[in-house]
């Protein structure tokens, strides 16, 4: 799957620079390298608490890949689910409070932590969002990709456990950089 991200970066290298240096006044100054738990050098959110992680992923108008960018970082909003789901006490009911008030990429998110920490309440709320909104279309950031899906095609690929496996892969350092 990256492979074929990373080619086709490369390609639209211009849009990739004007990309980049739009989006790096913000990653900069949201942004610090870190050691976590694992001992694995990361960048880290600076300073963010689990209500603005929780906020973040709620306003969040975009369903981002685990690596975004032109240079493949890896994304904001894995970072802050990943750090709700490792350190919130209640993360299982956080996530539900997500699914129920978050805009339609932060119920996906939801769904995504969810599937990590309870599939059997992923499954149930995913056949209820299956029931809805499905003809919706939504942001989505593959690699250096910015594109539109239906809601129907993005709850197929958490159906599927496509952002499941590569979240964890990217937080757990498993996955080579997608380069």
């Amino acid at each position: 799957m990256y492979r074929s991200t990373s080619m086709h970066c490369h390609r639209i290298i211009s849009a990739g620079l004007l990309s980049l240096a739009l989006m790096s006044p913000y990653y900069l100054a949201a942004a610090h390298t870190a050691t976590d738990s694992r001992g694995k050098t990361a960048i880290a959110l600076r300073d963010q608490t689990m209500d603005e992680a929780y906020q973040l992923l709620a306003k969040t108008d975009v369903l981002e890949s685990a690596y975004v960018g032109f240079t493949l970082s890896r994304s904001k909003n894995l970072e802050a689910l990943m750090n709700m789901l490792e350190t919130e006490p209640d993360a299982r009911a956080r996530m539900q409070k997500l699914f129920f008030e978050g805009s339609m990429s932060g119920k996906m998110y939801a769904l995504i932590g969810l599937q990590i920490i309870d599939e059997e309440e992923a499954a149930r709320l995913l056949s209820v969002q299956l029931e809805s909104n499905k003809a919706e279309f939504i942001k989505t950031y593959d690699g250096c990709v910015l594109n539109m899906e239906t809601v129907e095609q993005a709850l197929q690929k958490i159906e599927k456990g496509v952002y499941r496996e590569s979240f964890q892969d990217a937080w757990q350092g498993n996955s080579q950089h997608p380069l």
